[in-house]
């Protein structure tokens, strides 16, 4: 890993296997870089949501300790199955990362188009090779999925998947048609998106 600071000075840090968050002090020129993981889900399995149409967005609120910023996010993980497995890779719209939470996260200040994403895992998305830096100054930020595949009601169809453990006021978000945002508790989602930066 390699992190530059606004002096044009660089130091090297260690890059950990799951990495998704790099800590950004405000005086960069002598900041330390150091990776850690955030993740919005606490259990360990997996329930599918075929419920999204064509341009919905499915999400995670993550805030974290004042302290902890500014971060930039180099990686993010989106949990995604079906109900019996085995369904082919599918291309959908773009991951977007916003600079708010709800009730309304803003404009996204980054989208990756056109994300890859395989049945039965958390796929991860490397974002530190892309042009800039996804620096988020404080919190709370949104990360979302944009549906370009419909599956709602189809049980045989990938979506993203929740951890079952409860769902967390406040972390969890859909934008949903006509175009409005809203806790995924409230409109009935039974846990937290498995989701990681």
């Amino acid at each position: 890993m390699h992190c530059t600071n606004r002096s044009g000075l660089s130091m090297t840090g260690l890059a950990l296997v799951l990495s998704g968050a790099l800590f950004l002090s405000p005086d960069r020129a002598h900041a330390q870089c150091a990776e850690t993981t955030f993740q919005n889900y606490t259990g360990a399995g997996q329930s599918v949501c075929p419920c999204f149409a064509i341009g919905e967005q499915a999400g995670a609120v993550f805030t974290l300790p004042a302290a902890a910023y500014p971060i930039e996010i180099l990686k993010v993980g989106i949990g995604w199955g079906s109900q019996f497995g085995g369904s082919p890779q599918s291309f959908e719209e773009a991951i977007h990362i916003y600079a708010g939470g709800l009730p309304n996260p803003g404009a996204p200040i980054f989208t990756l188009p056109g994300p890859v994403l395989t049945d039965g895992a958390i796929n991860e998305f490397n974002l530190g090779p892309l042009p800039g830096e996804i620096v988020i100054p404080s919190g709370p930020f949104t990360v979302t999925l944009e549906f370009a595949n419909e599956n709602a009601g189809n049980f045989f169809a990938p979506s993203m998947v929740h951890d079952g453990n409860g769902c967390q006021a406040g972390k969890n978000v859909v934008f949903a048609t006509p175009g409005v945002w809203q806790d995924a508790c409230a409109l009935g989602v039974t846990a937290d998106w498995v989701v990681y930066v």
